[in-house]
């Protein structure tokens, strides 16, 4: 199922008359923006702005790309559980495998390689003096990173947490 398919299942809780922005257009817009590497509202809206032709190849854009306070307060109304059944949705639907049988080389082809790469961060410490560390885990076929932890963590968490995320997603 395609992201935008799913993204028609977000539920609008503004009235049909603070609409100008449709919810689907701006939930895609954050999505696209932080899958890219953008993290605060301001970057997410310049990349809008910047990306407006290839944004419309999926959806219209009519009223163009808001204002990052507009744009927070949009994300802001959705209610967590509906954002957090899209995200999962959307990722078993990524993760999951045909039933259709396939040969050896098609499926070395569909199965995908993640990799999870730790890095300590030198000379910057936590306020309780511990090491920062930054753990990433990539879809390495399709050029996708699906998480990114850093702070004066144990590094294993986040591994272990993205384990049983796929196991429970596959």
């Amino acid at each position: 199922m395609k992201l935008i398919k799913i993204l028609d299942t977000l539920e609008e809780n503004r009235k049909k008359t603070n609409q100008k922005y449709p919810v689907k257009e701006i939930a895609f817009l954050v999505l696209a923006g932080l899958i890219c590497g953008y993290s605060s509202w301001t970057s997410i809206t310049e990349f809008g702005e910047y990306n407006l032709k290839w944004l419309r190849k999926f959806m219209p854009y009519k009223q163009g790309i808001p204002t990052r306070h507009n744009v927070a307060r949009i994300i802001r109304m959705i209610k967590p559980e509906s954002l957090n059944n899209l995200l999962i949705t959307w990722a078993n639907a990524y993760s999951k495998k045909s039933d259709v049988a396939h040969s050896d080389e098609e499926i070395n082809r569909i199965r995908s390689v993640f990799a999870i790469d730790g890095k300590e961060i030198k000379g910057v410490k936590a306020r309780t003096g511990e090491v920062l560390n930054a753990v990433t885990v990539f879809d390495v076929d399709n050029g996708i990173s699906f998480s990114t932890e850093m702070g004066a963590i144990n590094v294993k968490r986040p591994v272990r947490f993205f384990y049983c995320y796929l196991h429970h997603c596959l």
